[in-house]
């Protein structure tokens, strides 16, 4: 395995993980006092750290890779010092010693390589353990902020539909409108009183037998005792 892109690797997975323990450990509130616009440094805060939860990600599914490639080197290794040291143990029974100090020698080698590549696993298994661990928090932030986003946002339109209300009362005077109102109201009140008043008189004034119905009892007995005294 390449050891430049092993160098690279661990300080590009260093950096992501020191740069989520600073977002992780930032004052949110003094990040908020330098912003006007609340919902739009949560939005810029969010961003930034998606951003580094992108990078997290990626720098993990590397980690992982790595890790499952040196564990393929192990096991290919160990196979490999298993085979040599049967190799030697034939050669000594058949006793062909210069072939089994050929195995010994490679078997040798191969220990070597693997005692380095179960330290490198471990240092790898090591650095995915501990990005995976801030790769949960940052979720949590993430999830967390979520949250505070949506109730921040509704918090900020309620405040400026509050202060778009108090602009239109001190823009109009709210009494004049209601005197105003009051007077139309009054207005379309005499309107509607007339009226009635209009159509009643209309059908008392039409011809006989159309306003039969607008006359009370009363006055038919008046009029029959009219007719009685002048005999009609």
């Amino acid at each position: 395995m390449n050891g430049k892109n092993k160098y690279s690797g661990r300080k590009l997975t260093m950096g992501i993980l020191k740069r989520i323990k600073q977002i992780a450990a930032a004052d949110l509130n003094k990040y908020l006092d330098s912003f006007e616009d609340p919902i739009s440094m949560v939005n810029q805060y969010m961003r930034e750290i998606e951003e580094q939860l992108d990078k997290a990600k990626a720098a993990l599914a590397g980690r992982l890779v790595v890790e499952k490639s040196y564990e393929v080197l192990v096991e290919q290794t160990k196979e490999v010092i298993g085979k040599r040291t049967r190799q030697a143990n034939l050669a000594v029974d058949r006793g062909e010693e210069e072939i089994a100090l050929l195995a010994l020698q490679e078997k040798i080698i191969h220990e070597e390589k693997l005692q380095v590549y179960l330290e490198q696993l471990a240092t790898v298994k090591q650095q995915t353990a501990a990005l995976s661990e801030e790769l949960n928090k940052l979720t949590d932030i993430c999830n967390e902020l979520q949250t505070r986003r949506q109730f921040l946002l509704s918090r900020t339109n309620a405040a400026e539909a509050i202060q778009r209300t108090v602009r239109v009362q001190n823009t109009y005077n709210s009494e004049s409108i209601l005197r105003g109102f009051a007077r139309m109201e009054e207005k379309v009140w005499r309107m509607e009183t007339g009226a009635q008043a209009s159509r009643e008189v209309s059908r008392l004034a039409r011809p006989d037998g159309l306003g039969i119905g607008l006359v009370s009892q009363a006055a038919f007995s008046e009029l029959e005792r009219l007719k009685a005294e002048r005999n009609v």
